[in-house]
């Protein structure tokens, strides 16, 4: 017997909406629209979850769409520490420790 599929998504979005945010505070930079000639601009992740984030959105234009598609990107500086090598040598696992976190 074939369930509700109107029940069933209502179900899976409750569940989705269930997992718990972390705040994240990043600084990164977005892109509205899937052309690679959109200029990048400053964006902050305010949280995350594995299903999504909660992004601020910096210099936006009337023109923009925000419901367009939308890019983010995060770069992420710091020391490496505790590193293991994978067993091939062609891989490996890494903690970052970022600059500034012991002051």
């Amino acid at each position: 017997m074939a369930g509700n599929t109107a029940d069933e998504a209502v179900i899976g979005e409750m569940l989705r909406r269930a997992e718990p945010r972390q705040a994240t505070d990043w600084f990164g930079f977005y892109r509205v629209g899937s052309t690679d000639s959109e200029a990048w601009r400053l964006c902050r992740v305010l949280d995350m979850s594995p299903h999504g984030a909660r992004v601020e959105l910096f210099d936006l234009t009337k023109e923009d769409r925000t419901e367009d598609a939308i890019t983010v990107k995060l770069e992420l500086r710091g020391t490496p520490r505790n590193v293991t090598t994978g067993a091939e040598g062609n891989s490996a696992t890494i903690g970052i420790e970022f600059s500034g976190s012991d002051e």
